[in-house]
């Protein structure tokens, strides 16, 4: 399938935004006194995880509808094959590397858990193992689990979008609100246990109904809006930029988590504003633009500068001196550092595992 530049752009836009909020919260949040500043990093991984299930959904609806019109729709079983070749083969050298090298504490301890955890891609089920070897790699474990039961929601997308955007937003808050009413009536006040639980594959289906349907969306409606492609899609990403601001700086000052009526809802909200962002980005003209360059770079490392931007980080920090004064003394140096040597690595990654020279 053809790579779409513009969907390029925000795949490079939410990997960079992850990465932001991972060094600014690994560095300690040291420009918290930036009111403005503090708060859009601190919600970098919530819009920028919200985006990537977003972008999960879209891109498998156009695989299918793709795969569909050649007259070979996959089988439940060629799919899976298909998105294990396309997922395991970096997941597992970082699962693997991680693990030769960490400390052997791990291993002692409960170790056959977390690795029978991370190798069936089952790590986010737990919060005994959530983060454990790799702090981003609970987000595999979601996707993953969405690509079970993703060619029966492209159906029920094919078939009608709004019906089956509606029933996985109100089916996605009802996960929620039951996740949280069972958890206070465990005692649980741990507010990192909430977040486990309230970012699984059920309380975010509509995350990705919501990317299938602005996929559905655009294959419909591409063509027969070519020539006003610039005065629909300006405005519409705009406008939804402009009020996926408004909600980061709103619930900067509510709870997102837990026991909160304004919080059942939350990603929801989010997933409907950055899903109307999607169909602003396809509907825009190519922006093929020379200074997009570096971001249509990260957009096609995306997946391997996702998988090992945390542990370099915390690596880096860990073992360097240096690296760990310049996070919190020179935090505006650190950033860019950081940025450049985990593309590196994701580069090196997806070049060497998932492209290999060919003999």
């Amino acid at each position: 399938m053809k790579r779409i530049k513009n969907i390029d752009l925000l795949r490079a836009g939410a990997i960079l935004y992850i990465m932001l909020y991972h060094c600014y919260t690994l560095s300690g949040k040291p420009w918290h006194a930036h009111t403005a500043i503090h708060t859009f990093l601190s919600f970098g991984g919530e819009v920028g995880v919200t985006l990537f299930f977003l972008l999960s959904g879209y891109g498998i609806y156009l695989s299918l509808a793709s795969a569909e019109e050649r007259g070979h729709l996959p089988n439940w079983g060629s799919f899976m094959k298909k998105r294990c070749r396309r997922i395991m083969p970096q997941y597992y050298v970082c699962v693997t590397v991680l693990l030769i090298f960490m400390s052997t504490r791990l291993i002692d301890s409960d170790g056959f858990r977390h690795l029978f955890a991370y190798y069936t891609f089952t790590e986010n089920l737990s919060p005994v193992t959530h983060g454990s070897i790799n702090g981003a790699l609970w987000t595999m474990g979601v996707i993953f689990q969405f690509y079970l039961i993703a060619p029966l929601l492209y159906r029920a997308v094919k078939k009608n979008w709004l019906i089956s955007s509606i029933a996985a937003i109100l089916f996605t808050v009802f996960c929620r609100i039951l996740i949280v009413r069972y958890l206070r009536a465990g005692g649980i006040s741990d507010t990192s246990i909430y977040f486990v639980y309230e970012r699984q594959v059920f309380s975010s289906l509509d995350n990705f109904v919501l990317g299938m349907t602005a996929a559905a969306f655009w294959k419909h409606a591409g063509k027969k809006i070519q020539e006003h492609r610039l005065k629909l899609g300006l405005p519409t990403s705009i406008i939804s930029i402009v009020l996926i601001l408004i909600w980061i700086f709103y619930y900067s000052n509510h709870r997102l988590y837990g026991a909160s009526a304004v919080g059942y809802p939350s990603h929801s909200i989010l997933a409907v504003l950055l899903s109307v962002l999607l169909v602003g980005f396809s509907i825009l003209p190519e922006m093929d633009f020379p200074f997009f360059r570096p971001l249509y770079f990260v957009a096609r490392n995306q997946y391997g500068i996702y998988l090992w931007h945390m542990p370099v980080i915390m690596t880096l920090q860990a073992g360097s001196p240096w690296f760990n004064a310049l996070s919190q003394q020179r935090f505006w140096l650190f950033l860019p550092c950081m940025l450049v040597i985990a593309c590196t690595f994701g580069y090196f990654s997806t070049r060497f595992i998932d492209h290999p020279k060919k003999g």
